[in-house]
């Protein structure tokens, strides 16, 4: 029987798209960005990856981004955010 070797796949970065950034009251910027992950993908609005101030979470792309995009002129009212 012949063998058949297939060469692996090299590791993907995670799909990160940023869809909007705006400043946030403290002066710093805020950025919202669409991530994928384990379970679909989800919508993060903070000053970094470690400080998050909203979350959200969709099972596909363009919803992902449909909601950031919608959710904008709300989040800057809420979270006092500026252009």
């Amino acid at each position: 029987m012949e063998e058949s070797f297939t060469t692996p796949l090299a590791p993907r970065e995670p799909f990160r798209e940023e869809r909007w950034r705006l400043v946030g009251p403290t002066g710093k910027p805020v950025i919202c960005t669409v991530e994928e992950v384990g379970t679909g993908y989800e919508v993060r609005v903070g000053y970094s990856s470690d400080e998050v101030l909203y979350t959200r979470h969709l099972t596909n792309i363009d919803g992902a981004r449909a909601f950031a995009d919608e959710a904008r002129p709300m989040l800057m009212e809420k979270l006092g955010l500026t252009d």
